[in-house]
Order: C-alpha cells, then sequence, then structure tokens
C-alpha cells in the first residue's frame, strides 16, 4: 500500500511529465523556465493566503516558544489537522521551523508578526486580508 507522500509525488510526477510533452497551438513546447514563471504567477497567492491565515489567527504570538500542532491548536481552540496543515506551510515558507515534532517562530515571524515587537507588522498584513 502506497504512503499518502508517495502517491502525492508519484502523481506530481506524472503531471509534470504530461505537461513537460504539452505543445501550444503553434507547436512550440514550453520550456520549464516559462512553465516555473507561469506556476510562480498564478500559484504566488497561497503564501500569501498562508501568513495572513496565520496572522489572523495569532498563530505567531503563540510561537514565541516552542509548541507541538496540538498545543497550538488547544490554545486557539482549532482544529488539530488543519493547524498542523498550516504550521507545516509557514514551515516551507519559511517562518516557522520546525523540529522534533514542535514549531518555533523563524527571526523574521518573530521580527514582524509577534505583537509587542518594534518592528511589528501584524495589522498591516491584518489589513491586507480584507483588501
Amino acid at each position: 500500500m502506497f504512503s499518502r507522500t508517495v502517491l502525492r509525488k508519484s502523481l506530481l510526477s506524472i503531471a509534470y511529465n504530461r505537461i513537460q510533452n504539452i505543445t501550444d497551438i503553434g507547436g512550440e513546447k514550453m520550456t520549464p523556465d516559462d512553465l516555473a514563471g507561469l506556476r510562480k504567477l498564478y500559484l504566488g497567492f497561497i503564501s500569501s493566503r498562508v501568513i495572513l491565515t496565520a496572522n489572523n489567527l495569532g498563530i505567531f504570538d503563540n510561537l514565541k516558544k516552542s509548541s507541538s500542532s496540538a498545543e497550538i491548536a488547544g490554545r486557539l481552540k482549532l482544529d488539530p489537522r488543519a493547524t498542523e496543515i498550516l504550521l507545516d506551510a509557514l514551515t516551507g515558507i519559511g517562518l516557522v521551523s520546525k523540529s522534533g515534532g514542535k514549531y518555533r517562530n523563524a527571526p523574521a515571524g518573530n521580527r514582524y508578526l509577534v505583537k509587542g515587537s518594534c518592528l511589528y507588522q501584524g495589522d498591516i498584513v491584518k489589513h491586507a486580508s480584507t483588501m
């Protein structure tokens, strides 16, 4: 039986290989750089949505010290699985670090997204989520 990770990687590999063989109407193949640029444009909102959601939920204020996803979910009364997914996404974009099943703000998260820090930007980030 395949794990979800193995299955997901296999499906992504198949999709990537199919995309590599796609030609446009003029018969030219898309180059990997073209495709990467296009993906960056249409997927760019995902990182923004992750940051906006985490900021609005108060995730960064709760990660000044290392905590598990279950601890964060309990403190903020959030769904445990959804919290873990959000924390892993924040780890992937570099605002949170993960070690031994515990999460903690990366330096930029502490510097800009924790209430009370001298360079706090959370209010403007919250405002951006309403636009």
